[in-house]
């Protein structure tokens, strides 16, 4: 069974993993002996990045905040969400496009990956046929005025009002929907004994990374290899069936609406011992118990600073325990981190 375990840890849920690489693949890893002193692929040395591939005095970085009020419909395992976004041009460029990648078209059965022969070829795999992909309904600046989108494949871009000076902001907004693909790839929707568990990353558009070296980076998402994205903060809403709990990245900010009394507690304690805490026991998952008053869809909130991304998972199978761990900063501060896990009977 390919049950999807959700071991979350909330505040390091963004998704990194090892970059993927074919099996028949001839070209030594970083760990095979004779790569181990091959020279780096590093850019011409400047102020900006050093020799040694360290950041330079006069480095840059660009930013983007995200704000995303999301709903989840289980029945049609359908996401809706609109999302307020601010980049933050700190390059000493001025700019007059912004680029996008949109993930999810992947999944359209014209896409890229869909038709090339790599691992990425995603529906080569599916039993059935499945057309998904990203339905936009707007894009708009933050005065509401219309954005004109042109999409490629999982790409997009859009001309800005007016160019972006160095140290400007531009907020735009975008509204926008997709069927969870029938496929577990990072993400997906899996049922199990006790529910269905779904599991969300690469489910919202974000801005493509301009940097010092290559400008836009517009390399289309083929279904492999790992991700270059921005920092930035996210301010995320996500309303879900009532029965349902949520991890997500970050922190949760308002527990009183959608944990009971005895489970702030338990979570306050968690956040001070080293022991396993329940929060939700085995043999409690599914009753009304573990749930505040009422039947209708609760809205969970979540807050997370200077990340890369947001991925969340949400079930009504979840058992859910929690601890904590003692943590030192680069400045010597000693700090407790909480350390949750959410997971199914079955694993």
């Amino acid at each position: 069974m390919k049950t999807l375990i959700c071991a979350l840890v909330a505040a390091l849920l963004p998704v990194q993993t090892l970059l993927a690489q074919d099996d028949d693949a001839k070209a030594p890893t970083r760990t095979h002996p004779e790569a181990l002193f091959a020279p780096l692929d590093l850019p011409t040395p400047t102020e900006v990045r050093l020799g040694s591939g360290a950041p330079g005095p006069a480095y840059w970085q660009q930013r983007v905040d995200y704000m995303i009020d999301a709903t989840l419909h289980e029945d049609e395992q359908r996401l809706d969400a609109h999302m307020t976004v601010t980049y933050h041009n700190n390059s000493p460029h001025t700019l007059s496009y912004i680029w996008i990648q949109l993930e999810q078209n992947l999944f359209r059965t014209d896409s890229l990956g869909t038709r090339s022969r790599s691992p990425g070829g995603v529906m080569r795999e599916m039993e059935e046929p499945f057309d998904g992909g990203y339905e936009i309904q707007s894009i708009t600046t933050e005065a509401g005025e219309p954005l004109e989108l042109a999409v490629y494949d999982t790409l997009a871009r859009f001309d800005l009002p007016r160019p972006l000076a160095p140290g400007e902001t531009f907020t735009f907004k975008m509204a926008y929907s997709f069927i969870m693909p029938p496929y577990l790839r990072r993400m997906g929707a899996e049922k199990v004994e006790q529910g269905t568990i779904f599991e969300y990353a690469q489910w919202f558009p974000h801005v493509c990374v301009y940097d010092d070296v290559s400008g836009w980076n517009t390399l289309p998402y083929l279904g492999t290899g790992e991700f270059y994205t921005n920092f930035g903060s996210y301010d995320v809403s996500i309303t879900v069936p009532h029965d349902h709990i949520v991890s997500a990245t970050g922190v949760l900010t308002n527990p009183e609406e959608v944990l009971t009394d005895e489970q702030q507690w338990r979570l306050l304690a968690a956040s001070v011992s080293d022991e396993t805490v329940w929060i939700i026991e085995p043999e409690r998952v599914g009753t009304p118990s573990t749930r505040p008053p009422g039947d209708q869809p609760l809205t969970w909130k979540f807050h997370a600073d200077n990340v890369r991304t947001f991925a969340w998972a949400s079930s009504p199978a979840f058992i859910w325990d929690a601890c904590s761990a003692s943590v030192t900063d680069d400045d010597g501060t000693k700090r407790r981190v909480l350390c949750q896990s959410f997971y199914p009977k079955e694993a």
